[in-house]
């Protein structure tokens, strides 16, 4: 059973902050679905004060916003994962990232869940999908907003505990690519133990190009999954850009995966066999791609489940 709490509702993100930073033993909430079920394992760790986010207006919807000359997709922070996965601009630009809220638990978790819950978790499914498209999030502080990369906030996790952070985040930034830009494919795929609201053991995402001839023009990759830290693969990238989806250049991007991906061994697997199975999943994407290339001429942008 829970404590007994007591639920705040600020009106905007001042008073939010406000609350957070004079009310001792705080959190702040979207959802609640992954706060929720680490309550119930461990009932001592609730807090006395919930600080609800759903009633700032500013923390919710999706749309395209004009920046440095090009194009910034904006996913407002208590956006649910139903309505991301519902969004025709994310359909259009980030299918990978409506695929990996897709496939989070049940439909009533999807409904109440939120985007920035799962970022917010650390090892969230939608992690590896935003980091692919070089994910900004956009906090508030004190009465003003700073933007950081995704990944920077995701390094710094593994020495700070989420506990402690004291800023709201306000949304999440996609930059997009030029509109005459050719898109390409992207894809994201986990493994798990079963469906259910529970770590994945493995969850690969990716996006890339090929040109005509079937050379990579870029790739960007991306690794998560049972508790892991979310990492993207630079070294991966590096070895596949500019090359041909060759048998050879395939057996090096596994080599490369195996060594690059940081991840640990597990009551269920151990990190070998999550390694093994994170690279497969990336090979056989790009095999994928190239099969598509030479039966259509033309790779669209793609995603799996």
């Amino acid at each position: 059973m829970l404590n007994m709490q007591t639920v705040w509702k600020p009106k905007d993100l001042a008073e939010a902050w406000e609350l957070r930073n004079t009310v001792s033993d705080s959190t702040f909430v979207s959802g609640a679905t992954w706060l929720r079920a680490q309550w119930e394992e461990n009932p001592v760790a609730t807090p006395r004060h919930i600080i609800r986010l759903d009633h700032i207006p500013e923390l919710k919807g999706v749309h395209l916003i004009e920046e440095g000359g090009g194009q910034k997709l904006i996913i407002g922070a208590m956006t649910t994962l139903s309505e991301c996965m519902g969004d025709s601009l994310l359909h259009e630009w980030c299918p990978s990232v409506v695929t990996s809220c897709g496939q989070i638990a049940a439909p009533s978790v999807r409904n109440q869940g939120t985007i920035g819950g799962n970022v917010m978790t650390g090892t969230g499914d939608t992690l590896p999908a935003l980091l692919t498209y070089d994910a900004q999030l956009c906090w508030y502080q004190r009465g003003r907003m700073e933007w950081e990369t995704l990944e920077t906030w995701l390094n710094r996790c593994q020495t700070t505990p989420l506990t402690e952070e004291q800023r709201i985040l306000v949304r999440v930034g996609l930059p997009l690519a030029p509109q005459n830009e050719p898109k390409g494919f992207s894809f994201f795929t986990k493994v798990g133990r079963r469906e259910t609201f529970i770590p994945s053991l493995v969850s690969v995402a990716g996006k890339g190009r090929l040109d005509r001839n079937g050379i990579v023009k870029y790739a960007s990759l991306a690794v998560g999954g049972s508790a892991a830290c979310p990492m993207r693969l630079s070294q991966a990238e590096a070895l596949l850009e500019h090359q041909p989806i060759s048998r050879r250049v395939m057996e090096s991007l596994y080599s490369t995966i195996i060594q690059e991906f940081d991840v640990g061994d597990d009551p269920f697997a151990t990190k070998v066999y999550k390694k093994k199975v994170a690279a497969n999943l990336i090979v056989s994407q790009w095999f994928s791609a190239q099969d598509r290339l030479a039966k259509g001429g033309v790779i669209r942008e793609a995603h799996s489940s």
